[in-house]
């Protein structure tokens, strides 16, 4: 079973709070952040692959290597919600 040090979200390097959901066929992890990311901000998901493995018991290889464990990371940006002076959207 996955923990939070194998599968984290961090921003500007400070770890976000969030919940762990594995799927039912064990093929996915999900993250729901517990509170509210901020606008305009960068996310970095980090998956250890070290820990953890398939539904079948086989480690999974994280950083797309071809080797087991390894370290995956993807980097998302959230929505920017500043305004520009002068307009409007409809």
């Amino acid at each position: 079973m996955p923990s939070s040090s194998d599968v984290f979200a961090t921003v500007s390097g400070q770890p976000v709070s969030a919940r762990l959901h594995v799927g039912a066929d064990r093929r996915t992890i999900t993250l729901f952040y517990l509170l509210r990311l901020p606008a305009s901000t960068r996310v970095r998901v980090t998956v250890r692959g070290d820990n953890l493995a398939d539904a079948f018991g086989n480690p999974i290889d994280a950083d797309g290597d071809g080797l087991p464990g390894g370290l995956g990371i993807v980097d998302f940006d959230t929505l920017t919600l500043s305004t520009v002076p002068g307009t409007e959207v409809y």
